[in-house]
């Protein structure tokens, strides 16, 4: 390389850091918890167009481990959860992008669930999903079709700032909560309307 090129190497954007406020949790929520990037498995079936917004999946052997993907895709969800309770609770400064971002990120997770439980993923990898999805999938995907329109009227008013924010974040934290009363398994304590949506 000839004297000097280096310089004309163009250096990588800073990545927000955990001082950051919104944007560091935006960048932590979309990377997945623990900063985990999502499953490429998921990513690559959602770009074939593999795994429909809704509707019966095909069979567990079909894909590689619903379970894990699924649980994957609920950590991602409480992570936007936890980033807009923050702000409707009032323990972080409201940042309306960051918050029409989480509520986008619920709503395109919620579009990829019902294909994450095919039959055959009842049970294993100690999921907390109730075997009542699979007798009453329709009405399940309707709770996830719910979750997910709310999720969209919640991002659009994100805009009219926290006044308006708030109740239709409501309403995601409510559809979350219907859902997770019918078709989740408590464990110890936890009841099933909890919105910790880390375990399904």
């Amino acid at each position: 390389m000839r004297a000097g090129a280096a310089g004309l190497r163009s250096h990588p954007p800073r990545r927000p850091q955990k001082g950051d406020g919104p944007a560091w949790h935006a960048e932590k929520m979309a990377r997945g918890k623990a900063g985990n990037r999502r499953s490429p498995r998921l990513f690559g079936l959602l770009a074939l167009g593999m795994l429909p917004a809704f509707g019966h999946p095909g069979p567990a052997a079909a894909q590689d481990d619903p379970i894990a993907d699924r649980q994957e895709v609920m950590a991602a969800l409480s992570e936007a959860h936890k980033l807009a309770s923050a702000m409707v609770k009032g323990h972080a400064p409201y940042d309306a992008t960051a918050a029409a971002g989480a509520m986008r990120s619920i709503a395109a997770d919620a579009a990829t669930l019902a294909a994450l439980f095919p039959p055959g993923s009842e049970t294993g990898d100690d999921t907390r999903a109730a075997p009542a999805i699979w007798r009453n999938f329709e009405d399940f995907v309707s709770h996830i079709a719910r979750l997910r329109a709310a999720a969209e009227v919640a991002a659009t008013s994100a805009s009219q700032g926290l006044a308006g924010f708030t109740p239709a974040y409501d309403a995601v934290a409510n559809a979350c909560k219907a859902c997770h009363a019918a078709y989740r398994l408590p464990t110890g304590n936890a009841p099933a309307a909890s919105s910790d949506m880390s375990h399904p």
